[in-house]
C-alpha cells in the first residue's frame, strides 16, 4: 500500500500576537467560527512559491478520534488523553522524561475557503496566548488528499505546530507541541500528520 503523501506549499501569512497553552487550542476554534479573517475576500491557493514534497510512515500507536478526522499517535511514548467538550488532548512522556503534546478539536461549521479559515485562526489568536507563537508565512497542506493550513512556532524549549480545515461541514484543528529535546521531533508530527483519515458525518 502506497504511503499517504504530505505535499507543502509555501505562501505569505500573517503574524499573530502572543498566545496561552495548547488547551486554548479549543477555544481559538470556538472564536473562528464567529471571526472572520480582514479583508473582503480571501487569498486562494495557487501553484505560485516552492512545493516540498515527502512520503512518510503513518503512526501506529493509540487513536485519537473526533467527528471530521482520526489519527495515530507515535509509538515509543506513554500517551494519556482527556477529553474536554469537542477537543482531545494527549500527553506523551518518553522514558527520559521529555513531553509531547497533541491537541485535535472540531465543530460544526459552514463551509469556507482553507486559507481564510487558516487567517482566521491568526485573528482569533490574536485575543489569546500561547506559547510558542504561531509564525508566519501561513502555508497550505495537503493531507490525505485535502487541503488543510498549516502553521509553525517554537521558544527555547519546544516547536510547534498548528493545522485545520473544513471537512464535511465541519472546522478542524490540530496542535503537536513537541520538545526539541526529543531526536526526530519533525518526523514524528509528520508521522501523525501522515496517519490522518477523514470520518463521515452522518
Amino acid at each position: 500500500m502506497p504511503m499517504p503523501t504530505v505535499r507543502r506549499s509555501s505562501r505569505r501569512g500573517r503574524r499573530s500576537t502572543d498566545l496561552v497553552g495548547l488547551a486554548l487550542t479549543g477555544s481559538l476554534l470556538a472564536l473562528t467560527g464567529c471571526t472572520d479573517p480582514a479583508g473582503s475576500e480571501p487569498e486562494r491557493s495557487s501553484s505560485a512559491g516552492r512545493t516540498a514534497a515527502s512520503t512518510v510512515e503513518p503512526a501506529t500507536g493509540p487513536k485519537l478520534e473526533v467527528p471530521a478526522l482520526s489519527l495515530r499517535l507515535p509509538d515509543g511514548m506513554t500517551w494519556r488523553s482527556t477529553k474536554a467538550g469537542g477537543t482531545l488532548t494527549a500527553s506523551g512522556s518518553t522514558d527520559g522524561g521529555d513531553r509531547a503534546t497533541v491537541q485535535l478539536s472540531d465543530l460544526a461549521a459552514s463551509e469556507r475557503d482553507t486559507r481564510a479559515d487558516g487567517e482566521a485562526f491568526l485573528e482569533a489568536a490574536a485575543t489569546l496566548k500561547l506559547d510558542p507563537i504561531p509564525q508566519q508565512p501561513l502555508t497550505l497542506l495537503d493531507v490525505n488528499g485535502e487541503e488543510a493550513w498549516e502553521l509553525h512556532g517554537e521558544n527555547d524549549a519546544y516547536a510547534m505546530t498548528w493545522l485545520g480545515g473544513i471537512h464535511d461541514g465541519r472546522r478542524w484543528t490540530l496542535s503537536v507541541k513537541m520538545p526539541k529535546s526529543v531526536e526526530g521531533g519533525d518526523g514524528l508530527r509528520d508521522r501523525i500528520i501522515a496517519s490522518v483519515e477523514w470520518g463521515t458525518t452522518p
